[in-house]
């Protein structure tokens, strides 16, 4: 049983409150307690749970299922997880071209600066009649 099977039997009507019990489940929970606790934190109504049971320090996989099963009201939850954001990979790769920095770098640089100057080094390396409309009237001027 992975940690989303896991998860599911502490948030959804119907969960196992014996689950860790029954064969290697225990095993399974505590291998996975950080990704079950990242599991909780993607919802807006148990992220509370999350952070209190990493407040609290609990460690022991058997009472951490016991206090997110019995604490965290049952019901379907539709959130998704959250993914990492990132800048347009053309914006990244003219940063990477114009300073000479590899991909993390650009990206901290990319954070750095003002849209205006992003704006800047788009029309500055923009591609020749790529696209007709955007960059390819900065260029006609």
């Amino acid at each position: 049983m992975g940690p989303f099977d896991i998860l599911k039997h502490i948030l959804e009507p119907g969960g196992d409150p014996s689950l860790l019990e029954i064969g290697d489940n225990l095993k399974t929970y505590s291998q996975n307690q950080f990704v079950i606790n990242r599991g909780l934190a993607q919802s807006i109504d148990t992220i509370m749970f999350a952070s209190e049971a990493n407040k609290l320090g609990i460690n022991d996989p058997d009472f951490h299922f016991n206090f997110m099963f019995h604490s965290i009201k049952k019901r379907k939850r539709f959130s998704k997880w959250a993914k990492k954001g990132e800048a347009t990979s053309e914006e990244i790769e003219i940063i990477q071209k114009h300073y000479g920095v590899n991909k993390e770098i650009a990206i901290e640089y990319l954070s750095l600066m003002d849209p205006d100057d992003v704006k800047l080094l788009l029309d500055l390396y923009a591609p020749a009649c790529e696209v007709p409309g955007k960059r390819a009237q900065n260029k006609r001027k």
